[in-house]
């Protein structure tokens, strides 16, 4: 994230379900992205309501 603040961008780093700060349902086990793109895809959203005409994603 440093890089990406030195160089201007605004960042968001996404809990994901079951990652300890993220939320448990189901099971509480990680489904390896099959359920956690709703998490990226929620993510999306809150930063384009905020004003974010660009999105970035890495990992």
């Amino acid at each position: 994230m440093q890089v990406a603040t030195e160089l201007g961008f605004t960042s968001l780093v996404v809990s994901y379900r079951y990652d300890g700060e993220g939320p448990l349902l189901g099971n509480g086990r990680s489904t390896l992205g099959v359920t956690e793109v709703e998490d990226v895809d929620a993510a999306i959203g809150y930063a384009i309501r905020r004003g974010a005409e660009r999105i970035v994603l890495f990992g």
